[in-house]
């Protein structure tokens, strides 16, 4: 049982460590990225002081915030704690940046890809070997005063906290890449705006979808969801499968049948996963959607966004999707990173050849192109198969693409396919020494890293082990630079003391919601905190497509 000492706590000498904790009344348990409840505690533990302080009353917290200014900050998933806070905190403190150690971030920082769970219980069974009972947290859903059971257990989540930062410390890794890359993003997501959407028109467009899907079904005279159904009527068309899905009905396109049930599940998708349900659960007031920007989503540091998740929202099939995205102030921004990927495995792979394209000022698809068929005079043709096979292969190389991938994009023979992969590589000789190089960077230490230091951990059991070997340095790379970009932008606009307006980061695309005023400033920024951002790989040449308009589409 720690000591709990009810009060502020003493002030803090600078660099002393200062972890914190808050617990809050009836929240709900899907809105938890949304401000709401009633403030329950707030727990801080002191560095070298065995007790730890707890303040009910929000009142308090300006007088808290006051004393621990000077200290390191220590919490377990920064943005809950810093989002509620925020929402609470009448002195406006929380508004200026701080560094703070993030146990959750660390975690994805220093393991990504070695360990599934990174909440308090699973770093507590981790490194303190320590089963946690979190089922008190339960009893503040409904509570709406302080309890002595839930006073302790507000207590432990600080006093883990405080030893799982120093197990952290203990490993001894090299942590200027969560400094550079994640810790600031802490700062950007609890800026990011909400984004406004088009609800009328959304729901027009969808009533259409449903109503050329049900026009589809009736032609088909079947139901394309049913398994049954479908492999009934396939057999009548002679094609013989043993599952009915979109990879596998894919090949048999042609077929007007195959064609007919691929058709009618895609608008049957798009009105179930982005329909009336799904604007119900993520539009608030306002036509507004607060989305749930998670700093590190993926192994290789990806940003991800949940509740709802704006990054899948449909693009290729249903490119009218962008169009219910519109600003709340006058114009959407939507500048991305031209070619980023191909960027950076030029300049991991080093190879002269890829190089040169990236410095040429042309399309490096249509450079590879040339290269590839011997052919100085191909051009950007979306109807010319050189330049759809240079594209396939600059966009997927590094995702170990294989003869049978290339054929299936391009459509060409597998033996053709195989040799423009070979042809490539004679082309472009270092990016096959860089892919052989992370797969034995990957064997030998079951981790790669990118070049700001980003660690991915490599499961040698799985079958994409070395395709993963070779794309995580890159998408990892590119997750790093897109995060440096938006820290960076928002460095910028405050130096000059104008809005930061980033409303959405959909991988190497950021989209900001422009006042008209401040537009070309915030145009002039993006441009310099890219040019910032690609300091990351030196010699690289990044250029940036900006576009803007009156909707996520960038319609003018």
């Amino acid at each position: 049982m720690i000591n709990i000492i009810e009060g502020i706590p003493i002030r803090v000498q600078e660099g002393t460590t200062v972890t914190l904790d808050i617990e809050m009344f009836g929240q709900d348990k899907d809105r938890l990225h949304r401000p709401h409840g009633t403030f329950a505690c707030m727990s801080i533990k002191v560095g070298g002081i065995d007790e730890v302080y707890q303040i009910y009353d929000i009142e308090d917290l300006p007088a808290t915030f006051k004393a621990i200014k000077e200290g390191t900050w220590i919490l377990q998933n920064a943005l809950y704690d810093l989002r509620q806070l925020r929402a609470l905190d009448i002195s406006g403190f929380l508004y200026t940046d701080r560094d703070i150690w993030d146990t959750m971030l660390v975690e994805q920082n220093l393991f990504g890809g070695y360990y599934r769970g990174v909440s308090l219980a699973d770093l507590a069974r981790r490194y303190l070997d320590i089963l946690v009972d979190k089922s008190e947290r339960n009893e503040f859903e409904t509570a709406i005063s302080m309890t002595d059971a839930m006073k302790q257990y507000a207590a432990d989540d600080v006093i883990l906290t405080e030893k799982i930062y120093h197990k952290q410390r203990e490993l001894g890794r090299d942590m200027s890449n969560y400094w550079k890359c994640d810790a600031p993003m802490i700062w950007v997501v609890l800026d990011m705006l909400p984004v406004k959407v088009n609800v009328e028109l959304w729901k027009e467009v969808i009533e259409g979808f449903a109503f050329k899907a049900k026009e589809l079904e009736t032609q088909l005279g079947f139901n394309v969801k049913s398994v049954p159904q479908v492999l009934k009527a396939l057999e009548a068309q002679g094609i013989r499968v043993k599952s009915t899905g979109k990879d596998v009905l894919e090949p048999y396109r042609k077929n007007d049948v195959v064609a007919g049930i691929l058709e009618t599940r895609k608008y049957r998708t798009a009105c179930s996963n982005y329909g009336l349900n799904w604007l119900e659960n993520a539009v608030e007031e306002g036509d507004l959607i607060h989305a749930n920007w998670n700093i590190t989503g993926a192994s290789t540091g990806r940003m991800s966004c949940t509740k709802p998740p704006l990054q899948t929202v449909p693009r290729k099939d249903f490119p009218v999707y962008r169009e219910f995205f519109i600003p709340q102030h006058d114009t959407l921004l939507a500048p991305d990173v031209s070619q980023q990927e191909p960027r950076i495995l030029g300049y991991l792979s080093q190879d002269k050849n890829l190089l040169a394209a990236l410095s040429s000022g042309e399309s490096v698809h249509v450079y590879v192109a040339r290269m590839i068929y011997d052919d100085p005079t191909i051009v950007k043709d979306g109807t010319d198969i050189r330049y759809a096979v240079g594209k396939a292969i600059n966009l997927a190389i590094g995702y170990g693409l294989s003869a049978v991938g290339l054929a299936e994009q391009t459509g060409l023979s597998e033996d053709e396919a195989q040799k423009i992969i070979d042809k490539y590589f004679l082309r472009f000789p270092n990016v096959k020494y860089y892919m052989q190089k992370y797969r034995n960077m990957a064997y030998r230490d079951h981790y790669v890293t990118t070049v700001a230091g980003r660690r991915m951990y490599v499961n040698p059991y799985d079958f994409k082990s070395e395709n993963n070997a070779i794309n995580s340095p890159i998408q990892g790379g590119a997750a790093d630079f897109t995060k440096v970009w938006a820290i960076t932008v928002r460095q910028l606009c405050k130096q000059e003391n104008i809005p930061f307006s980033l409303c959405m980061a959909i991988h190497d695309e950021l989209v900001f919601d422009a006042e008209n005023q401040y537009k070309e400033q915030t145009i002039r920024i993006i441009g310099e905190a890219m040019v910032i951002a690609g300091l990351l790989y030196p010699g690289i040449p990044f250029t940036l497509d900006m576009n803007e308009g009156s909707d996520w589409s960038c319609h003018s």
